[in-house]
């Protein structure tokens, strides 16, 4: 364990103590990384547990992501923000429907029917939403007042179970969570 008296910890069981990753505070104590996991292919992962360590005191959620209109991104925020209890204000920063259906053209009466599932869900749990109208594949965030988490590929690189997508363009998948 690793403590610098600002109230974040870097825990390490036996194995990461011996050989702690190259982000680790515990070998780079300047970094701004307090957490870090690679996910494996094929094991399943609960995000709402991977997550709510950093996300359940915080005032204010900000979720970016060009897809979360995705059925597996909303799958995974919705079992987030119920976690939450309604103490934080989320905001979802996700392309507007215009932008998003135009991206899913291939497909666009699924295209249609995710992004009305993403605006019950946004009235379901009064969540404020900036749109924005560029698409493409940016980095997903999840920025908060304490913590910036980068989440490659977002919660649409993981399966219901919370299996991740790990492919010949996606080799690895890494979270890491830095302190503002």
């Amino acid at each position: 364990m690793f403590n610098e008296g600002l109230n974040e910890v870097e825990i390490h069981c036996l194995k990461s103590f011996l050989s702690p990753d190259k982000e680790s505070r515990f070998t780079n104590p300047s970094s701004k990384v307090i957490h870090s996991k690679t996910f494996e292919e094929n094991k399943e992962y609960n995000l709402t547990n991977e997550l709510i360590l950093f996300l359940r005191d915080s005032k204010e959620i900000k979720y970016i992501d060009n897809y979360l209109a995705n059925p597996n991104s909303r799958y995974h925020l919705e079992n987030l923000i119920k976690s939450l209890e309604g103490k934080s204000e989320i905001i979802f920063v996700t392309l507007t429907k215009d932008a998003y259906l135009e991206n899913n053209k291939s497909d666009i009466d699924r295209a249609k029917l995710n992004y009305s599932e993403l605006e019950k869900l946004i009235k379901k749990y009064n969540i404020n939403i900036e749109n924005i109208e560029r698409s493409g594949h940016l980095e997903r965030y999840i920025i908060t007042d304490k913590y910036e988490i980068s989440l490659p590929g977002g919660f649409d690189q993981f399966s219901r179970k919370g299996i991740p997508n790990i492919n010949d363009k996606n080799k690895i998948l890494k979270m890491f969570v830095e302190r503002k």
